[in-house]
């Protein structure tokens, strides 16, 4: 099935407001369930400030200046758009 450039680009900009949607409903998610976590902390310690502890290694991806050298080594994929 080919697309012409047109309807490529509005299929884009349709999963990427789609991603978006979802991106702003996981965001949400997190942000509810942190307060929820941060008041039952406050109640247990008394505490009107509760505090988050966030390991160093948060599941992320690395930046590129941060990157590894052996992801330095590997060939990156180029995309060519017609």
């Amino acid at each position: 099935m080919q697309l012409d450039r047109t309807e490529r680009i509005e299929k884009l900009d349709e999963t990427l407001g789609n991603v978006e949607a979802d991106y702003a409903r996981l965001l949400n998610a997190y942000d509810s369930r942190v307060l929820k976590n941060a008041a039952s902390v406050s109640k247990i310690t008394g505490s009107t400030t509760p505090t988050l502890n966030i390991a160093a290694s948060n599941g992320k991806r690395s930046t590129p200046d941060v990157a590894s050298e052996e992801d330095a080594s590997r060939p990156v994929k180029k995309i060519k758009f017609v």
